[in-house]
């Protein structure tokens, strides 16, 4: 019996040991960059706070304790360049809880649509936000609405039960869902079940 266990024991060290090297060749072999987020902030941004942001993001690299251990899925979507995107105010994506009320995204997309498109419009128009009152109820409404203006809403599912809300040139879809595939994520068109 105890032999059976070390053997599995073994085994399982084996596994991780194979792993840890993977990691670590991983992160060792390749310089960091951000070429993957930084080319989706080309595409939703204007220029004056897409180098606002880029260069928030390489400052945080520079002040890394752990620069041979960054990953640029991680910091796509770390806490810190969401805290950053609410103070400035930058709309390089929209991160919601699933449970948060319609109106929260509503608002969001307005901000967003003016300082990235120079869109104005009132989002309440598009639906009755006091009925529709979860994201999931009304992205869809917003999307086709926002068409209208050759923008597309699309949402990156980064494996959590949040929602990243981005807004894109219509004819951008297709490079952002490249970029988010490059992350590990996927990009979501507002056809798409959320």
């Amino acid at each position: 019996m105890e032999r059976k266990q070390n053997t599995a024991l073994n085994r399982l060290m084996g596994i991780f040991n194979f792993f840890k090297k993977f990691v670590t060749e991983q992160t060792q072999s390749k310089p960091f960059t951000f070429d993957n987020i930084f080319s989706l902030i080309d595409l939703t941004l204007k220029v004056e706070d897409a180098e606002i942001i880029k260069e928030f993001l390489l400052n945080r690299v520079e002040k890394s304790e752990h620069k041979n251990k960054l990953n640029e899925n991680f910091e796509f979507c770390s806490q810190e360049i969401i805290d950053f995107m609410y103070a400035t105010p930058i709309y390089f994506y929209g991160f919601f809880d699933w449970k948060e009320d319609s109106e929260e995204l509503a608002v969001y997309l307005e901000k967003a649509l003016k300082r990235n498109f120079d869109v104005e419009v009132r989002t309440n128009t598009f639906c009755d936000l006091s009925v529709l009152n979860s994201i999931d109820k009304v992205y869809k409404i917003f999307g086709e609405n926002l068409e209208k203006f050759n923008i597309t809403l699309c949402g990156i599912d980064i494996n959590s039960d949040s929602y990243q809300i981005m807004l894109v040139k219509k004819g951008d879809f297709e490079k952002v869902k490249q970029l988010a595939k490059n992350l590990g994520f996927e990009a979501e068109h507002y056809t798409d079940e959320w």
